[in-house]
């Protein structure tokens, strides 16, 4: 019969500690949670930072990609130890609770945290699947099923940057943020403004080119106001196209994040065994199977 190995937290004759342990673990995970959707939401908050590259967003973005690091470790040690199953699922269904309490009751973080907690479930069960065809214990079942977390915590945040949009377009009633007009009118002016110039000779005075600029100016800003009328109907579109495209973004940029974690989280649930936190257990299990 073969002998499987997998990591179980240490059973002592204290169920007590038992159950410490398995706290300590869920608090974890939790705070982990908490930590991810706090950075998430600073970085929705400063979606124009992010949108136009300024220095203010560097902060916000290394606090975020700190916190998913941590999250992927903690999650990854919460799905291999935590036992029996439907705890650990209970526990990941938590974290879309902790996430739901900082967005707020309202229908569109409910609908994201319903994904994020099925996306977390499939996680643990997938997880738990690949762990049973393994005879030794390994992280491989971790790093399979590592796209379906990515997938929960890039919805998390894309979301974090369409809700970000939706609240300061309540705040200061806009269409598009008065931001985006500053951009377009002082990038169209710039690029219109020698062309514009150029029938006034080598040099014109400074009160043709104060014509111009003030021209060139009322033509950027009729044209954006001309778009943002257009888009007026459709305002509730924008922050989805928003979502849709740092989601995409995110895929890409989290790819090293997440490899990161792995190697991390191998050497952490080492560590846990030699400190006897966990400990590798062997199964014998009887294999059927039919041949002529």
């Amino acid at each position: 019969m073969p002998k499987l190995t997998k990591l179980s937290p240490v059973r002592t004759p204290s169920r007590l500690t038992h159950w410490i342990k398995i706290a300590i673990l869920i608090l974890l995970l939790l705070g982990a949670a908490a930590f991810q959707t706090y950075a998430a939401q600073v970085v929705g908050l400063n979606y124009l930072s992010a949108i136009f590259v300024k220095a203010s967003i560097v902060s916000p973005l290394l606090l975020l990609f700190l916190a998913v690091f941590l999250f992927f470790i903690i999650s990854g040690i919460a799905a291999v130890l935590l036992e029996p199953v439907w705890l650990a699922c209970l526990a990941f269904f938590g974290t879309a609770l902790v996430t739901l309490f900082f967005f707020g009751f309202q229908l569109v973080p409910l609908c994201v945290c319903a994904t994020f907690a099925l996306c977390a479930i499939g996680y643990v069960l997938s997880v738990r699947r690949l762990q049973k065809n393994q005879i030794h214990f390994t992280t491989h079942p971790l790093a399979n099923a590592k796209r379906i977390l990515s997938l929960a915590i890039v919805l998390l945040i894309s979301a974090s940057f369409s809700l970000g949009w939706m609240t300061d377009a309540t705040q200061r009633q806009f269409t598009l943020p008065p931001e985006f007009k500053q951009f377009f009118v002082s990038t169209l002016t710039s690029q219109a403004r020698s062309a514009a110039l150029k029938p006034l000779g080598a040099h014109p005075t400074k009160m043709q080119t104060e014509a111009v600029e003030h021209e060139l100016n009322a033509n950027a800003e009729k044209s954006f106001a001309d778009i943002e009328t257009g888009l007026k109907p459709k305002t509730f579109i924008l922050p989805i196209l928003l979502g849709s495209i740092v989601f995409c973004l995110l895929f890409v940029i989290l790819l090293p994040i997440m490899y990161l974690a792995l190697g991390v989280t191998s050497f952490l649930l080492w560590i846990l065994c030699l400190t006897k936190f966990a400990r590798r257990i062997k199964e014998q299990r009887e294999v059927i199977t039919l041949a002529l």
